[in-house]
């Protein structure tokens, strides 16, 4: 089985390769979620040069967006997941890969997938947003070496769940609904950015969200 049809088993909500040489990022999912996209084409992908590169991100604030209504509504389980490859460091704010919401607030997030500041800096990150409280995992080595690597967030409604390279990373207790909002699924820097030091500088590749919990977690 190839890694896409591993992913459009699962039924994902979102899917985007994020492998056209020019235009916009379509979703694979067949659910219409197509994504715009600001910026280069440019660095080398998983699988060689030769092969599709992803979505380069400079931290100036080009982004992927999805402009959905795809989890607006409250949620009781998601999954996010993307391929990153990074080496920032000294970053003084959680940086976000992939996910919803504007990082101003728990009012205006729902949940994502990133790399955290402070006690885990260089650590990637999950975060999801339940009322006022906010609920985070984080892998227990770390994202910005340089290389590719394969993150997955996964919250049941029991606990949080980050997967590193196919291996569970970490693991924390939480419950209740993740949190509804309007704002528009991004990768690369928070929707309505206001925040400088959460944009990511790297490559992004493969990212999916879905509303399921699945075995393969």
């Amino acid at each position: 089985m190839t890694y896409q049809s591993e992913v459009l088993s699962d039924s994902p909500t979102l899917y985007c390769p994020m492998d056209e040489t020019s235009g916009n990022f379509l979703d694979r999912s067949g659910n219409g979620n197509h994504a715009t996209y600001s910026g280069p084409r440019t660095g080398t992908s998983f699988f060689g040069a030769s092969a599709p590169q992803g979505a380069p991100f400079s931290g100036g604030g080009n982004n992927v967006v999805w402009a959905t209504t795809a989890l607006d509504a409250v949620q009781t389980v998601e999954t996010w997941e993307c391929w990153v490859k990074t080496s920032t460091t000294g970053n003084s704010a959680n940086i976000q890969f992939f996910g919803k919401g504007d990082l101003s607030g728990a009012g205006t997030q729902s949940a994502w997938l990133g790399m955290g500041s402070a006690g885990n800096a260089g650590k990637a990150i999950f975060i999801v947003l339940s009322g006022g409280t906010t609920m985070g995992v984080a892998s227990s080595v770390n994202v910005n070496d340089g290389a590719w690597h394969h993150i997955v967030g996964v919250y049941n409604g029991t606990d949080l769940r980050i997967y590193f390279d196919g291996a569970l990373s970490g693991t924390v207790a939480g419950t209740g609904t993740i949190n509804g909002n309007t704002q528009d699924i991004t990768a690369g820097t928070p929707s309505a950015d206001g925040f400088p030091s959460s944009r990511f500088t790297g490559q992004l590749w493969q990212g999916f969200g879905e509303v399921i919990a699945t075995d393969a977690r």
